[in-house]
């Protein structure tokens, strides 16, 4: 699951049939079976989802075993889909008249497709929709500027915006943490490692409820944003993109990058979408000792990166990589991912 940052802009089958990604796993079929392992431009190289979309992704969800992609974008393949799209694989598909405005996360909560952005236009319309198979409908009625993120834990649906909210099942209400007896209101960033859910309280601290009880956990220093998966967590700080990884008991320091517009977790390890790029390359991954480039020279910002299966996937506004034409999605299966199991 991935989130796109509005103001970061400056401006088939199912799985199993999911051919072009099959493809490259038979590429990708006789690397060493212990990873990780370089990520050789040889043994993967991008590839378009069909004709692409006329717009540009920037979130990525498997639901019913095939690939649903949100954004901003008209078109998906030769398909009029507003802001989300299903590619089966081979096609795209629209979902019902799509949505009226950027989407800025996907998720599934309890067998439902959920959408988070700023749809219709108007708080009256709410920030988190819900797919019936027919029409998006509110879930509930989330009256807040902005959902940037939304995460499951528990049976629970979470949404993210300038305070963390919960699903009760019939309305909206603020998320509390209690801590030694003291109630407090949950703040962003939020994040769910290790079926744990971790959300800041104040500036100063992050806390951790195990299951049974809240505890306090470090927060490191400038604190902007966390990302977990593959129990893997991993914050962002302020400074020049200063990067930390949990170890388990505190946060250690990565090297910096330029300014990041998006990341994940695929595979167990952190990929990062970055400004400008480094070396001529916009999508990095750290192999545990330094940022490796993703093989491919992509023309244009990355905005959203995930995950399908083995493939990762990168949305953005970008039109071309390595020359080849791409219209603002594509996907690419790392050597060390087939070895890991996917994402």
């Amino acid at each position: 699951m991935t989130r796109f940052d509005e103001s970061r802009l400056g401006g088939a089958t199912r799985v199993a049939g999911f051919v072009l990604l099959l493809a490259l796993l038979a590429a990708c079929s006789d690397s060493d079976p212990v990873g990780p392992d370089p990520w050789p431009a040889e043994e993967s190289t991008w590839q378009a989802l069909g004709e692409g979309l006329t717009g540009s992704a920037a979130a990525f969800v498997e639901w019913e075993g095939e690939l649903i992609v949100g954004g901003r974008f008209r078109t998906a393949g030769d398909q009029p889909a507003r802001n989300v799209a299903r590619w089966d694989g081979d096609l795209w598909h629209p979902l019902g008249k799509g949505l009226d405005g950027t989407v800025q996360d996907l998720a599934v909560h309890q067998g439902d497709l959920v959408a988070a952005g700023l749809f219709g236009g108007s708080l009256e319309t709410g920030r988190v929709l819900r797919w019936t198979g027919e029409q998006w409908e509110p879930v509930g009625l989330l009256q807040a500027a902005g959902i940037m993120s939304l995460a499951v834990h528990d049976g629970m649906l979470y949404a993210q915006g300038v305070d963390v909210s919960r699903w009760t099942g019939s309305g909206w209400e603020a998320a509390h943490v209690q801590v030694d007896g003291e109630f407090h209101e949950a703040e962003p960033p939020m994040a769910v490692h290790e079926n744990h859910l971790i959300v800041a309280v104040g500036s100063e601290q992050l806390a951790r409820w195990d299951g049974q009880a809240w505890e306090w956990i470090e927060r490191p220093q400038g604190l902007l944003d966390l990302v977990a998966g593959n129990g893997e967590l991993y914050a962002q700080a302020s400074g020049v993109s200063r990067f930390l990884r949990w170890t388990g008991s505190g946060w250690e320091d990565l090297p910096s990058l330029p300014s990041r517009r998006s990341w994940t977790i695929h595979a167990g390890r952190l990929v990062v979408g970055v400004d400008g790029g480094v070396s001529g390359h916009r999508v990095l991954w750290w192999d545990g000792s330094e940022w490796t480039p993703v093989p491919g020279g992509i023309d244009g910002p990355v905005y959203g990166l995930g995950s399908f299966g083995s493939a990762l996937l990168a949305g953005g506004d970008f039109t071309a990589i390595d020359g080849r034409s791409f219209r603002g999605v594509a996907g690419i299966v790392p050597s060390w991912a087939t070895a890991h199991g996917g994402s």
